[in-house]
């Protein structure tokens, strides 16, 4: 589960420098001022997303209130992997890279939970 988080972490920062620097990269070019403003907060929250899981791969531990993070986390890649789906579907994404990454971290994030759901530290 410590290895699906770092990994969660990175792809999630770089993400959301991505998304930041360049919005035009995963959304439609005919956004106005509010659209931007609001897609560079999505960006911040990912960034928190992706420190907070830095931080709980540094001091993970098997413990409960780690797992249910985890889930946490979990929980997040699919709800944002739902709502992608939604925005490209309707077309106001130019393309499936982000819903086809979130659904590849909530992948990787249940593979390893499943695997170390009964392991003690």
């Amino acid at each position: 589960m410590k290895h699906a988080l770092l990994i969660q972490s990175v792809i999630e920062i770089l993400g959301a420098m991505a998304l930041f620097m360049s919005p035009n990269l995963f959304f439609l070019e005919e956004y106005n001022n509010t659209s931007a403003n609001l897609i560079k907060m999505i960006a911040i929250m990912a960034l928190c997303i992706g420190a907070l899981s830095v931080v709980l791969w540094r001091h993970f531990e098997y413990k409960t209130q780690y797992k249910q993070a985890y889930l946490v986390f979990m929980g997040y890649q699919a709800f944002s992997s739902f709502h992608l789906y939604a925005l490209f579907n309707i077309g106001l994404t130019n393309q499936a890279g982000p819903f086809i990454t979130h659904v590849l971290l909530f992948v990787l994030l249940f593979i390893f939970y499943m695997r170390d759901i009964n392991k003690k530290e």
